[in-house]
C-alpha cells in the first residue's frame, strides 16, 4: 500500500497535454489517451514503489529525472515540475474505445492508494499509528498545521499524515494526544509525550533531527531575531488577515494593509532571515499563501505585485522552492474553503477529496 498522501485534482483528457500527439487525440475507433493528474499536497520524502495490474500503463523515459528528484524508485508515470503552484503525478495510460468516465471507474480502487486522508472527526476510532513511524496529526487546511508540514518537508523527514476535524473534534484525539484539541501534533515513536504547538513543533523538528538544510541559525541573536519578526508580523499582519477573513469589515481591511506596508518596510534582504529562506520566513509563508483567497471572498481590493511589490517578489521566490510549491492549494479549492470557513460558517475540511 502507498503511503503517499495526494489528492486527486482532475481527470482530464490529455490534449491539455502538450506531449499529446495530434494523431492521438482526434482518432475515431482507435486508442484514446487520458491523464490522471494526482497533485501532491503533502510530501514526496518517502522512497516507494507502485505495482499497477492494468497492462495499459506505460513508462515514460522522460519522467526518469523528475522522479529522481522526489525519491520515486520506481513508477509506470512521470512527475511534471512545471506547473505554477504543485508538482503534478501524471499517470498516463491507453484504453480502447473507452470513455473518461468509464476509465476513472475502472482505476477507482487505484486512485484509492493515492488519497490524501480525509478528517477524522467526532465519534470516530481511534487510527492505529505505525510504531516506526513520525506522525503528524494535521489539518488539509490550517496555516499553523502547514508551518510544521513544511518544516518536515524542507527537510525531507518522512512522516504519516493523520487529519483532524478542528470544528468536530474527535474525542481521542483530545483524550491521547492533544487536550488542547489543536494541530498540529507530532508523535515521535519512543517519545512518552508528544509535541504540539506550530512554532514548538516546527523548532523542535529542525534542532532535533539532523536533516539539512537547518532554517535556524546556530547564532543566537540571530535565533532570536528570527523569532521577534514573527512574533512583529503575526501582531501586524497575520491577525488582521485572519480578521479581515472572519468579519471582512473596512476598518479590518485598512489595517491589513497598513500591517503589510509595515511588514514591507521590515524586509530589507532576499528574505526575512537573509540572504536565503530561513525559519522566520516558513513560519510566516502560510498566511501569505493566503491573501489572495480571502480577499477574493471578502472582496478586498488588495493586489501584491501592485501594492507590494517587495513582498510580491518575496512571495514569487518562496513558491520556487520545491516543498513549498508542493503544499500549496489550487485556488480552485482554497477559495470554496475559506468561504466554507469564514462564510457560510461550517468549514469544509474534506473539499476537493
Amino acid at each position: 500500500m502507498v503511503k503517499l498522501a495526494v489528492n486527486v485534482i482532475t481527470f482530464l483528457p490529455s490534449k491539455n497535454d502538450p506531449r499529446t500527439t495530434s494523431g492521438l487525440r482526434g482518432r475515431r475507433g482507435g486508442p484514446k489517451m487520458f491523464d490522471i493528474w494526482v497533485s501532491n499536497k503533502m510530501h514526496f520524502t518517502e522512497k516507494f514503489t507502485v505495482d499497477f495490474q492494468y497492462p495499459e500503463f506505460l513508462d515514460y523515459p522522460d519522467g526518469v529525472a523528475d522522479c529522481e528528484r522526489y525519491g520515486v524508485t520506481r513508477i509506470p508515470a512521470y512527475v511534471v515540475c512545471h506547473r505554477q503552484t504543485e508538482a503534478v503525478l501524471g499517470i498516463r495510460f491507453f484504453k480502447e474505445n473507452d470513455s473518461g468516465s468509464t476509465v476513472q471507474d475502472a482505476l477507482g480502487d487505484i486512485l484509492k492508494q493515492f488519497a490524501e486522508p480525509a478528517h477524522y472527526a467526532t465519534g470516530s476510532q481511534k487510527p492505529t499509528l505505525d510504531a516506526k513511524q513520525l506522525c503528524l496529526f494535521s489539518n488539509r487546511f490550517c496555516p499553523h498545521a502547514e508551518r510544521a508540514r513544511l518544516t518536515l518537508n524542507i527537510k525531507k523527514i518522512p512522516y504519516e499524515i493523520v487529519n483532524i476535524n478542528l470544528t468536530e473534534k474527535p474525542e481521542w484525539y483530545m483524550a491521547h494526544h492533544n487536550p488542547l484539541g489543536k494541530v498540529p501534533t507530532l508523535h515521535e515513536p519512543g517519545k512518552p509525550q508528544p509535541v504540539f504547538e506550530s512554532l514548538i513543533v516546527a523548532e523542535y523538528v529542525d534542532e532535533h533531527f539532523p536533516n539539512e538544510p537547518k532554517l535556524l541559525p546556530k547564532d543566537e541573536y540571530e535565533k532570536a531575531r528570527q523569532k521577534v519578526a514573527i512574533e512583529v508580523i503575526t501582531q501586524k499582519f497575520i491577525n488582521n488577515l485572519n480578521a479581515v477573513g472572519a468579519k471582512g469589515d473596512k476598518e479590518k481591511v485598512e489595517e491589513l494593509k497598513k500591517g503589510l506596508k509595515e511588514v514591507e518596510e521590515s524586509l530589507t534582504g532576499q528574505y526575512f532571515a537573509g540572504d536565503k529562506m530561513g525559519f522566520v520566513d516558513v513560519m510566516i509563508w502560510p498566511w501569505f499563501e493566503r491573501i489572495a483567497p480571502v480577499c477574493e471572498v471578502r472582496s478586498v481590493d488588495l493586489k501584491m505585485e501592485r501594492d507590494y511589490p517587495k513582498l510580491h517578489a518575496w512571495m514569487q521566490k518562496m513558491l520556487k522552492e520545491p516543498a513549498i510549491a508542493d503544499i500549496v492549494f489550487p485556488s480552485e479549492i482554497m477559495v470554496p474553503f475559506i468561504k466554507s470557513a469564514y462564510v457560510d460558517g461550517k468549514a469544509n475540511y474534506d473539499i476537493g477529496l
